[in-house]
């Protein structure tokens, strides 16, 4: 799938300038260059969170190869090691499903961008309960949140299991890792002589100038009734349809928590329903509906499993009809909205 849509995406525009200017890579790359160079006079805005270009930097580092050549390096392997982590804890079902019926994934995947690496990292750390290595789990989860700020969910959510079974030992040094990492990630910040709030400044000014939550789906109404920040009609059209599902699948999900309340005790869950409820209320004027299959893929694989009461049977030819789907969306979202007439007529 990655590779078909890299593919498709080369036939409309070079494949390494779709990469570069992809999602947020712009200031990824800028940011990776500044870490990898530690020349930090061209970074003059900081928004997003560096654990992704700290990644970035380190390879090409070690490697000698372009920054944007790595990005996509980390961000394919990274999806891959989540791949296999989710059918570890939800089934090769939910996990196949998850990855073929979201082309944010393939999109993030094929040209690059920091989800994979948090996909990765946070599946990690639920993989990492399930064999009771709370402590790991703690790392990984923080280290998530270096990487998107929203990984916070699941140090909260297996702080609270600990908290939940007792288990008072693991919940203190489990603090204090968390604690270790995040101050870690901050004296990275001050060695670069850049201001240790400016992460969450940078998001205040340019997604939510409003603040950070408001009512359930309020800023994606605003979004559409607006109209701005609109791209092709096709592929708007998909994101309302995945906010939509969402919604039912939580229902699903709480339907099946009233009659049997037992999951609540599980980190993957409590982060899956207490994340979907912040996307739900996330107030970004530019990103509520636009960024929301992306921002709610984390979440997925839970409530999927949770909602079907195990892994999920769906047919080779669904499966394969979505992954078609996801490809040429995620080819014509990379290459801009107009181009994605170009990218359907590449189907048989």
């Amino acid at each position: 799938m990655l590779a078909s849509a890299a593919l498709i995406a080369q036939r409309i525009a070079p494949y390494r300038r779709i990469v570069a200017d992809a999602n947020d890579n712009p200031a990824y790359l800028l940011l990776s260059a500044a870490i990898r160079d530690w020349d930090f006079t061209r970074i003059w805005a900081v928004k997003q969170f560096w654990g992704f270009p700290y990644a970035v930097a380190a390879v090409s580092r070690l490697t000698g190869l372009d920054l944007d050549i790595c990005i996509v390096l980390i961000s394919v392997f990274s999806l891959l090691v989540a791949l296999w982590l989710a059918a570890e804890l939800w089934g090769s079902g939910v996990a196949l499903f998850w990855m073929v019926s979201n082309y944010a994934i393939t999109l993030l995947a094929a040209f690059g961008g920091p989800e994979p690496l948090f996909f990765a990292l946070i599946f990690g750390a639920f993989a990492c309960v399930k064999r009771n290595s709370w402590l790991l789990a703690m790392f990984l989860a923080a280290c998530a949140s270096t990487v998107r700020p929203v990984g916070i969910f699941a140090v909260a959510a297996i702080q609270a299991v600990l908290l939940l079974d007792r288990k008072w030992r693991g919940f203190s040094l489990g603090s204090a890792i968390a604690l270790a990492v995040a101050c870690a990630y901050l004296a990275g910040l001050r060695l670069a002589h850049v201001d240790l709030f400016a992460n969450v400044a940078g998001y205040q000014r340019g997604d939510w100038p409003g603040g950070l939550a408001s009512i359930p789906l309020l800023a994606i109404a605003r979004n559409l009734m607006n109209g701005g920040h609109m791209g092709h009609p096709v592929i708007e059209a998909v994101k309302i349809l995945f906010v939509a599902g969402h919604i039912v699948l939580l229902g699903a999900c709480v339907r099946r928590l009233r009659k049997d309340p037992a999951p609540l005790r599980r980190a993957d869950v409590l982060f899956a329903m207490s994340y979907s409820c912040f996307c739900l209320m996330y107030n970004a004027p530019a990103g509520a509906l636009s960024a929301y299959p992306r921002l709610v893929s984390p979440a997925f694989p839970a409530l999927l499993f949770l909602a079907a009461g195990g892994d999920l049977k769906i047919s080779r030819p669904a499966l394969t009809a979505m992954g078609v789907v996801s490809v040429l969306l995620a080819a014509g979202s990379a290459a801009g909205a107009a181009q994605l007439g170009a990218a359907f007529r590449w189907l048989p």
